[in-house]
């Protein structure tokens, strides 16, 4: 079971490894939702991350969603998403 559930935005999964909290868009804490930026995204309580609009600045960013699991001390269970750029 996740405890905590994070969103991360930056250009490469170093970036966000480097400072966290300097790339953070939403997270999950105490099963209290937070939102960075409320016009352009939003959290659900079950840890899915709503982008409501995709922008050119976005292209080629990655979406990092790092969650710490129960009961298995500092181990965090990481997905990363990458934007692919439209036509």
């Amino acid at each position: 079971m996740l405890v905590q559930i994070g969103w991360f935005r930056c250009s490469t999964e170093n970036d966000c490894i480097n400072d966290w909290d300097d790339h953070r868009v939403a997270h999950i804490d105490n099963k209290t939702e937070y939102v960075d930026y409320p016009s352009k995204y939003k959290l659900q309580p079950d840890g899915t991350l709503t982008i409501f609009d995709i922008v050119p600045e976005d292209d080629k960013e990655l979406f990092i969603c790092k969650g710490e699991i129960q009961f298995s001390g500092t181990k965090d269970n990481v997905t990363i998403l990458e934007i692919i750029p439209g036509k």
